[in-house]
């Protein structure tokens, strides 16, 4: 998840940080290439460019270990693919800290799962391990059903014997009041049923503290829920109209002939190669 120390791990692997506890100890002929998350160089680039310059470079350095952070954050869908395909068929090393699933899948061969201070390792691709998870916490679930059903059947038996063993003790006590002296269960039986039932119940209870434990280890990807509520034009004015513009940057015109309506309430996708121009119409 975010925060988890991804990038950081990275940054003490090629000795851009220094661990704070314990050594990392690396071979002399190690050779690192470092990929960073934020690419500050070429500004003038766009994202995807920035990153293929930048890993250009890296890759002409010839390292055997590439340490990748984030790599295809920038790149539009032909440049995802080129990247993956040269990936593939990388001779070295590869680590890379990516929420892209596909990307995991497609280049990797085993999983470092960080969460909570904690790694886990699984041997295969990222897929298999979702499905796993998931089998697992649907056992888990079973049983804490079943473990419901069960504690529910052992209250309702459990009152039963309490109710059952009020009415021996009051009719016990009339008829030893009214001289009697009839054969009655003793109070050792009577609670015997009461003891058993409440150590069955308590069992029942630890088994499901033991689950519910179990299931908050699984270690899912973070999901995240915006908290925060968004106050947008409520009608469907237009907002923005464009005709026969261009847009150009440094002097050198990229987009032109556009004509554009957007009313409120309306969603829009910008959606094109890398360097064609999205982020300077959203700037002009």
């Amino acid at each position: 998840r975010n925060g988890s120390g991804k990038s950081t791990l990275l940054k003490m692997l090629c000795g851009l940080f220094l661990a704070p506890a314990g050594e990392i100890k690396i071979p002399h002929d190690v050779r690192f290439g470092h990929l960073p998350q934020v690419l500050e160089d070429c500004p003038d680039l766009s994202g995807g460019q920035r990153l293929n310059r930048v890993l250009s470079k890296i890759l002409s350095d010839e390292p055997n270990v590439l340490l990748l952070d984030e790599p295809t954050n920038h790149l539009d869908s032909r440049n995802r693919r080129s990247l993956m395909r040269m990936l593939e068929h990388y001779p070295g090393t590869l680590i890379i800290a990516s929420h892209d699933t596909e990307l995991i899948n497609t280049v990797t061969d085993t999983l470092w799962h960080i969460d909570l201070g904690q790694v886990t390792v699984f041997r295969g691709i990222y897929f298999n391990y979702q499905q796993i998870l998931e089998d697992k916490k649907a056992s888990i679930e079973q049983e804490l059903s079943r473990i419901a059903r069960q504690k529910k059947e052992s209250h309702l038996a459990l009152m039963k014997e309490q109710e059952r063993n009020k009415r021996a003790r009051v009719q016990g006590e009339k008829k030893i009041a009214q001289r009697k002296w009839p054969t009655v269960r003793s109070h050792t039986k009577l609670g015997s049923a009461i003891t058993t039932g409440n150590k069955r119940l308590s069992h029942i209870n630890y088994k499901k503290q033991q689950l519910l434990e179990e299931l908050s280890s699984l270690n899912f990807p973070e999901v995240i829920k915006p908290k925060f509520r968004l106050k947008g034009l409520g009608h469907h004015k237009p907002l923005i109209r464009i005709q026969d513009a261009s847009v150009a940057y440094e002097a050198v015109v990229i987009l032109e002939d556009i004509h554009f309506h957007l009313s409120g309430c309306e969603r829009v996708a910008l959606h094109g190669n890398n360097a064609s121009g999205k982020s300077t119409f959203v700037k002009a």
